[in-house]
């Protein structure tokens, strides 16, 4: 058994859309101080059940540990920003797509307007 787990840093990703407070996460990081108690947690506790009581209902989920060799807690943060920073870029580019096709639309609107009307005072 680990007598001492220092964890130096906790991280958890809540899933897209979830607007309570509740403790719904999609993935979690943990940075411990030492390798070897980051590789005996990563071993003990990968594939095993969340919970054993058969009532709960994180019975039928298991946790899955990895150790990651040369990760460091900065590769994380730049992961994030990065994924944060084309998100912005995306959204972005899609409201800039949709400010184009509406102008689009609403130019073709008043070239029309001005055709019926050059239409109209002829055919008078």
């Amino acid at each position: 058994m680990i007598e001492i787990l220092t964890v130096t840093s906790v991280l958890y990703i809540r899933k897209p859309g979830e607007k309570k407070p509740a403790k719904q996460f999609t993935e979690g990081w943990i940075e411990f101080l030492k390798k070897k108690v980051a590789k005996q947690v990563a071993a003990q506790y990968n594939n095993t059940q969340i919970d054993c009581r058969k009532r709960s209902k994180h019975y039928d989920f298991i946790w899955n540990f990895k150790y990651l060799p040369r990760f460091k807690w900065i590769h994380l943060n730049e992961r994030l920003a990065y994924e944060k920073q084309a998100h912005r870029q995306k959204l972005r580019a899609e409201i800039a797509e949709a400010k184009r096709e509406a102008l689009y639309f609403s130019n073709n609107l008043d070239v029309a307007d001005r055709i019926q009307k050059k239409n109209g005072k002829k055919k008078t």
